[in-house]
């Protein structure tokens, strides 16, 4: 039982979040750096340790519109657009879907 102005108990991190979040950092590293296919690599790993990861997707989106993939750019932004941390909806709807779509 939780009483008035007690502390909420700690919400569990899911433990893959560090992981995927180091991959993802790490593939942003290796494309700043032009090394497109380290951080495709590595954004791959992101996702094989959590499906789905918004994040993820939505850079190898990145590198796909980069790339001239166009078909494959809006796939990948479309599925992170279904999963989206909060905030990330706004961010993607108006700034990476509109870049995805004027390679068309």
């Amino acid at each position: 039982m939780n009483l008035p102005n007690q502390p909420k108990p700690a919400k569990k991190i899911d433990p893959r979040v560090p992981q995927a979040r180091t991959l993802v950092e790490a593939g942003i590293t290796h494309y700043d750096a032009g090394r497109l296919g380290k951080a495709q690599q590595a954004y791959r790993a992101a996702l094989k340790v959590m499906p789905g990861h918004p994040r993820a997707l939505h850079l190898l989106g990145v590198i796909a519109h980069k790339t001239g993939r166009s078909d494959a750019a809006v796939k990948l932004i479309s599925q992170a657009i279904k999963r989206p941390p909060p905030g990330w909806r706004s961010f993607i709807t108006t700034w990476a879907m509109p870049c995805a779509r004027s390679a068309t």
